[in-house]
């Protein structure tokens, strides 16, 4: 009768300790899940290398990256943005990243707070015109009277000034493929855009034998991470994930999947 009476005390405590166990694991995952902060990728960039399809380009290969490094501390979703509404939201936004940019572009915008990267992507904004109509870009006045095609709210630097001023005639597209297929039906004479963009979209719209890129840049220079709010923890951990980026293996791939290989940033003063 002793030993029955064991038995079933020994297995009550058994169960209890299970129950305990459970609760306790539970616990754990609920504070864990809830300790991980979404960073919201906010990005107007919308068209290829950088986003190519769903969860796909550039763009999502950083923030599969940036996932993989933040250890759960982080999250970083991508959120895309036609660039009026990127140029409103961002204002109020609390907390967040903008990649691949650059102070100068997201001027007008009088942000408050913003923090800046360390460079990561090198590129260059470049002149694109009809190989019938070749544009050959010496400076501003090689464009008077040219019809520019832009997405709508971009920032053309070096061009906006005689935008407004009516030296330079402009079309507005709603993204970055509009514009190239706006210039290859003659609705326009050129288009500013980044060399990676050009390259990536003109081969992607088999239009090698229609367009011709300028030689000369208007100007050359780097993309950085925007960090929204004086967020320094975060522009700490940006800039530690560029500094592995620059020679870490996987990220070579992850460029050299959409051609950009070449253009990473790999040494830093």
């Amino acid at each position: 009768m002793l030993n029955f009476c064991l038995s079933i005390f020994i297995r009550y405590l058994l169960g209890a300790s299970l129950i305990i166990n459970a609760f306790h694991v539970q616990a754990n995952q609920a504070v864990s899940t809830d300790a991980v902060e979404s960073i919201p990728l906010y990005t107007y960039h919308n068209g290829g290398p950088f986003i190519t399809g769903d969860n796909s380009g550039l763009t999502y290969e950083l923030a599969k990256f940036l996932n993989h490094e933040a250890k759960g501390r982080w999250t970083f979703p991508v959120i895309k943005q036609a660039r009026l509404r990127f140029n409103r939201d961002v204002q109020s936004a609390k907390t967040g990243i903008v990649p691949w940019v650059k102070p100068a572009w997201l001027k007008k915008l009088k942000l408050q707070g913003d923090l800046w990267s360390v460079p990561y992507f090198k590129d260059a904004n470049v002149i694109v015109s009809r190989v019938d109509k070749k544009v050959d870009y010496t400076g501003a006045t090689s464009l008077f009277g040219l019809t520019v095609a832009k997405v709508k709210g971009a920032v053309q630097v070096g061009i906006d000034p005689y935008i407004e001023t009516g030296q330079i005639k402009v079309v507005n597209s709603t993204d970055f493929e509009g514009h190239m297929r706006m210039l290859k039906g003659g609705r326009a004479d050129f288009v500013s855009t980044s060399l990676n963009i050009a390259k990536y979209t003109i081969a992607k719209l088999d239009l090698e034998k229609d367009l011709y890129i300028s030689m000369r840049p208007i100007d050359q220079y780097t993309r950085h991470i925007m960090v929204l709010n004086e967020n320094e923890a975060l522009l700490q951990f940006i800039n530690h994930s560029i500094h592995k980026m620059a020679n870490d293996p996987k990220w070579f791939e992850s460029m050299k999947m959409f051609g950009a290989q070449d253009l990473r940033v790999t040494e830093f003063n």
